[in-house]
């Protein structure tokens, strides 16, 4: 807003705008002098947009203690994440599903991979799991050169394991399993909206913060960082929730009761009610 790019754009403007919406991560003090008298709403703003926005939409603010979420205006909680429209649909289609005995697990680390978790996570699978079906997504960004680890991985695993690489039907294909093994971001929460429960491996060290939040609510089993993902406590941990059907039921329960996919509406309401003010 205070670079000649936006002041050139503002002086274009008959008028100021009736609501300005920001989705910045860490806006600076300085940046809010110029919107004096304009109502405003931040997303995920963890700077100045806190203190100084008329409304701020965060739905994981103070999840790592380091946020303050004491003032009027802040929409938090799991329930304010924005999610794919998909979400809800696919989560009613779900909802009476019955846990199996032998989950179809699904094993997905972004877009990238970057700390290449996927052929470690499944060889997690290899000891004490009875033969089930797997898929591994491999995001769009994984490089060409990860497939040999991953290769590899596969020509051990006990199980039969499918690839798919960033099909455009991701989420109808994750609502079409039953346990997620993934990374510590969004996907964890889309997988609780539609009831799947997860095994999360935190890819970097500000997911840790997030895994613990989600194993609390218990809709995750935290198997820990990325960089001792071969530990047994991390083994086990995924052997019991493939053989416990009972448990990975009450999981998909609480991540539904958890994150309900209508996060779009709440915020769409908020706006609504900053421009009626």
């Amino acid at each position: 807003w205070t670079t000649p790019r936006w002041r050139r754009r503002r002086a274009c403007w008959p008028g100021a705008p009736d609501l300005l919406v920001l989705d910045l991560l860490d806006t600076q003090d300085g940046a809010w002098a110029p919107l004096a008298g304009v109502r405003s709403l931040a997303f995920d703003d963890t700077g100045a947009g806190l203190t100084r926005a008329d409304a701020v939409i965060n739905a994981l603010a103070g999840l790592r203690g380091d946020t303050p979420t004491a003032r009027p205006g802040l929409h938090t909680g799991l329930n304010y994440l924005i999610l794919h429209p998909d979400i809800v649909p696919l989560a009613a289609r779900r909802a009476d599903r019955p846990a199996p005995e032998r989950p179809r697990v699904m094993l997905a680390f972004g877009g990238t991979d970057d700390h290449a978790i996927a052929p470690r996570a499944l060889a997690l699978l290899e000891e004490g799991v009875e033969p089930l079906e797997a898929t591994v997504n491999l995001g769009p960004g994984v490089e060409a050169d990860a497939d040999s680890a991953l290769r590899a991985a596969i020509a051990a695993s006990p199980h039969r394991v499918t690839v798919q690489r960033a099909p455009r039907d991701f989420l109808a294909r994750l609502a079409d399993h039953d346990l997620l093994v993934s990374a510590g971001g969004m996907m964890l929460f889309e997988a609780a909206a539609l009831g799947l429960p997860v095994a999360a491996v935190a890819a970097e060290r500000h997911e840790a913060a997030t895994i613990r939040h989600a194993a609390a609510a218990g809709f995750a089993r935290d198997l820990g960082w990325g960089g001792g993902l071969d530990s047994d406590a991390a083994r086990r941990a995924l052997a019991d929730l493939c053989a416990d059907a009972g448990t990975r039921a009450e999981m998909a329960a609480r991540g539904r009761s958890a994150v309900d996919g209508h996060g779009l509406a709440r915020a769409v309401a908020v706006a609504e009610s900053l421009l009626a003010a």
